[in-house]
């Protein structure tokens, strides 16, 4: 029995294999055009979530996120072509993350600079599946402190305003804000700044403005860096403007023989520009700056005064206007001058209607007149007028006084002389030394009578010029010179 199955089995054992071997080749081939075995791609996404935690769990920036986020990941895997698709059809296939357990987070702390780690690429696939290749196996990243600092925020204005106005205050809604981000970033941010445009601006306005951070260069770095508020309000007040001059006061006397030359003080500047109210403005001609005290100065000095401190309330400078006024006063030593004014050069005043008038006098009237001497030595017989009140004044003899006018910087020593006058008649036939209008029948007053004489002509500092006679002339008074007079009244010539 064994036997007649040995030889069944053996029989033609060689045709047998071979069909064998051709079978199997046949399955193979069917196997391969049915169901072949193939390598398939994958381009999975990088999750960064662990990344994420791991940064925000020890205070740290990922400075090359977005470069790590945007690397091309590749993964494939090599299997049959049923096994493939049932690959493809599973929604957790595969997963992609950094292994971030072998970065030290306390180097990162302790570092002024950011630190560069070097992290393993973790591919996760379902199980019963083999990964054939994958990339990357590793990548780098750097890593910063996440630090935060609340930085003054700077506001501004573009532009100018309309002509006649200017942008007098603004402010922003936020006076500050807080810059969060790397380390090596935020270090970097120097000013924090809002600007609006106020170009032809001649009201309030407000508008809306982005804030943005700048290095110590101006770059603006804003992108770089997170800012707690990104955008404010800008309020802008716009008021008009105009010139007015300045002016001082001063009191005292200067030391004795001393006097201030000419009618006040120089002021740089002398004018500014002023800033409030149109209302305001309207009621402003001139800033009057602190009084000055004259008292024993004897010599020229500056006193330079605050302006700001005498502007009235809700009154402001404009911006580049100097906050300083420089005041100077020239003190000099007294000078004398001595004139000799004529008669017929008198100015009758007030004469009545129907009358003439005869001076007593001949003789030149000597005059002393006292000043500081730069003032003195450019004063003329032409700067000087003389003139009698002759107002109500009834016919015949009458002692008036001469009313000697001069400019507000000179005295004049003594005594104003007396003169005597004779109111005449009309059409007496008298002859008088000045005539009257009133001769010709009209009212008004009179303008001297001049005559060929050089005796104005001849004006000194120390002696007089004596006329024909050889006798120094005098006022009624009997005086030759005479003392200061009283008290002058403020900003007045203390020898007035």
């Amino acid at each position: 029995m064994f036997k007649s199955f040995f030889e069944t089995i053996f029989k033609d054992l060689k045709w047998k294999l071979l069909s064998l071997a051709i079978a199997a080749a046949l399955w193979f081939v069917g196997m391969n055009i049915t169901n072949p075995v193939d390598t398939e791609y994958y381009y999975p996404n990088l999750n960064l979530s662990n990344l994420d935690r791991f940064a925000a769990q020890n205070s740290i920036v990922v400075l090359n996120r977005n470069e790590i986020s945007a690397l091309d990941i590749t993964a494939s895997i090599r299997d049959t072509k049923e096994r493939r698709e049932y690959f493809g059809s599973i929604s957790n296939r595969l997963s992609v993350s950094l292994d971030v357990h072998s970065i030290d987070a306390s180097l990162v702390a302790q570092s002024d600079v950011p630190v560069r780690a070097t992290v393993d690429v973790l591919f996760e696939i379902t199980e019963g599946y083999e990964l054939y290749t994958r990339r990357p196996s590793e990548v780098e990243v750097e890593l910063d402190s996440l630090v935060r600092k609340t930085m003054l925020l700077q506001v501004y204005t573009v532009g100018e305003a309309a002509e006649g106005y200017v942008i007098h205050e603004y402010e922003a809604d936020h006076g500050y804000v807080t810059v969060s981000g790397a380390k090596s970033f935020v270090d970097k941010v120097a000013a924090l700044r809002v600007a609006t445009d106020a170009q032809g601006a001649e009201s309030d306005f407000q508008h809306l403005e982005k804030i943005f951070a700048y290095d110590e260069s101006g770059t603006d770095i804003t992108n770089t860096v997170e800012l707690d508020i990104t955008s404010t309000r800008v309020r802008v007040n716009v008021l008009p403007y105009k010139s007015v001059p300045l002016e001082v006061s001063w009191g005292g006397f200067p030391a004795q023989n001393f006097k201030m030359s000419g009618s006040g003080p120089s002021i740089e500047p002398e004018t500014v520009n002023i800033v409030g109210t149109a209302e305001d403005l309207r009621n402003i001609n001139r800033i009057t700056l602190e009084k000055v005290s004259l008292s024993d100065a004897s010599e020229t000095f500056t006193s330079r005064l605050s302006i700001p401190q005498a502007l009235p309330q809700g009154i402001y400078l404009k911006d580049d206007e100097p906050t300083e006024a420089a005041v100077t006063f020239t003190i000099e030593p007294l000078g004398q001058k001595e004139f000799y004014y004529l008669p017929e050069d008198i100015h009758l005043r007030g004469n009545q209607l129907g009358t003439s008038v005869t001076l007593l006098r001949d003789e030149p009237i000597l005059l002393r007149v006292r000043g500081a001497e730069s003032d003195i030595a450019g004063l003329t017989i032409e700067d000087i007028s003389a003139e009698l009140q002759l107002y109500n004044l009834a016919v015949g003899e009458h002692a008036v006084q001469l009313n000697i006018k001069l400019p507000s910087e000179f005295t004049l020593m003594g005594e104003e002389p007396v003169i005597n006058v004779i109111i005449n008649p009309a059409n007496t036939g008298e002859d008088t030394s000045a005539s009257d209008p009133t001769e010709a029948g009209l009212p008004g007053e009179t303008e001297p009578t001049t005559y060929d004489s050089a005796v104005n002509n001849n004006v000194i500092n120390t002696e007089p010029v004596l006329p024909s006679g050889g006798e120094p002339v005098t006022d009624p008074s009997g005086t030759e010179s005479g003392g200061e007079t009283d008290e002058p009244a403020e900003n007045s010539d203390p020898t007035e």
